[in-house]
């Protein structure tokens, strides 16, 4: 008697996104892959960063699902391990992460107005 099949490990139950892959770095690293690759333009992914850092602990969620949405609207890779730990230290070392996203950013993003990668 044949029965229905076993799934393997890697049943079709899990997106592809949610494999094992590696980590596109934190979310600094994320808009500077978008911007890079012209999914949005340089300047827009500054603007998100700007805006993000900038926020208390109790709006940062609000502003976080838009940039992310953005990102991965355009197939952008976001590391959502790497961003739920900034998050949740977020309130206690905003400063830190911060300084930590725009370093990762301006490290490999183009110019916001000439559109060259950064040296």
């Amino acid at each position: 008697m044949n029965g229905p099949s076993t799934p393997s490990p890697r049943s079709s139950r899990a997106p592809e996104t949610a494999l094992p892959q590696p980590s596109p770095g934190n979310l600094g690293d994320s808009f500077a892959f978008a911007a890079l690759n012209r999914d949005l333009a340089p300047r827009t992914c500054s603007r998100y960063l700007q805006l993000l850092t900038k926020q208390p602990p109790e709006a940062l969620f609000q502003q976080l699902v838009t940039a992310v949405m953005a990102l991965r609207d355009k197939d952008v890779p976001v590391d959502f391990t790497k961003l739920l730990y900034d998050v949740n230290a977020w309130p206690a070392d905003q400063d830190r992460i911060a300084k930590n996203w725009f370093q990762h950013y301006f490290r490999t993003a183009p110019d916001d107005e000439t559109g060259d990668q950064a040296d």
